[in-house]
């Protein structure tokens, strides 16, 4: 025996209940009895009759309800930062013992824009190369975890976004650098081919609205150069954006991909500023332990090749 198993006092483990564990995660990463009953499918009255093994145990709260989220105290700050890790790596050795080789699901998170930029490319490759595999996509909802929680807890494989995630144990990958450019209804009373500055302070535009640093950035870089514009519309999806100037007279950014594909329908011209605004990057990002996958790795790999290839035809 180890002198580390030798450390381990077996009366705890007979105290404590090991599967309490994941209903900890569960609430304090979604911050609701509820989400986390979804997510073991069980009961909410279930969940919450495990945290109250864990409010005894720990003689702590834990978490305090404020309105419809759950607050976590200091302790349970401190709980989760000292078994986060170990719990992440056991539940990874787990999985991996269990399904590294035959898991087929491949599980993906990105934005509607990044959606139709990437899946097309994605389930061709895996058409040709003929990859036994299920692909379930989800948008990203950065209203329950954030990207990276996403990552860490294996509920995705791939996360396709235009902010890269920052951490020793994920590789971020780029795929691609799409223009974007400024666009309205192609009989926009006022506008015909060019934003002027008195435009910028007098039109009313729609918003891409996202909160990653990337478009902060950009909307910041905007406000510097144009001043502050009437906002009047906004929306995650570029597709409801267009739909809405479509019917108009709104003026918003939009990539040059998705104008050339799609700005027809929606009755859209581009129009020309005084100042470029930069270039968007879509980045493939996934965990380096998840790339021990065989699947995974294969369609990284492949992705990765596959946009290659097209930017040398372009």
């Amino acid at each position: 025996m180890s002198d580390k198993n030798q450390m381990i006092d077996s009366q705890l483990i007979k105290r404590f209940d090991l599967n309490l564990l994941a209903v900890f995660e569960l609430v304090y990463d979604f911050e609701s009895v509820a989400e986390a009953a979804d997510r073991m499918g069980r009961s909410s009255s279930a969940i919450s009759q495990s945290l109250n093994k864990l409010r005894d145990f720990f003689s702590d709260p834990l978490f305090v309800r404020n309105g419809t989220k759950l607050i976590k105290t200091a302790t349970a700050v401190n709980i989760h930062n000292v078994i986060n890790d170990n719990y992440l790596g056991l539940l990874e050795s787990i999985q991996e013992l269990v399904s590294n080789n035959i898991r087929n699901e491949i599980r993906i998170h990105c934005a509607p824009y990044s959606a139709i930029r990437i899946l097309p490319v994605l389930m061709n490759f895996i058409k040709n190369e003929n990859i036994d595999c299920n692909v379930t996509h989800q948008p990203i909802d950065v209203s329950l975890t954030t990207l990276d929680d996403q990552l860490s807890l294996r509920q995705v494989d791939f996360i396709f976004d235009l902010n890269p995630i920052y951490r020793p144990d994920i590789i971020n990958v780029p795929l691609t650098s799409d223009p974007i450019v400024w666009v309205c209804n192609e009989n926009h009373p006022r506008i015909k081919d060019k934003l002027t500055s008195e435009m910028f302070q007098t039109e009313q535009f729609a918003l891409y609205s996202s909160d990653g640093p990337v478009m902060r950035e950009t909307r910041e870089r905007i406000r510097e150069m144009f001043g502050v514009r009437k906002q009047s519309f906004s929306s995650s999806s570029v597709f409801a954006i267009a739909a809405a100037i479509e019917h108009s007279e709104m003026v918003s950014l939009m990539p040059v991909w998705f104008f050339e594909k799609y700005g027809k329908i929606h009755s859209l011209k581009k129009v020309e500023a005084e100042q470029q605004i930069p270039d968007i990057n879509i980045y493939m990002i996934s965990r380096k332990n998840t790339l021990k996958n065989e699947i995974v790795k294969r369609i990284s790999d492949g992705m990765f090749a596959e946009f290659e290839k097209m930017k040398l035809q372009n």
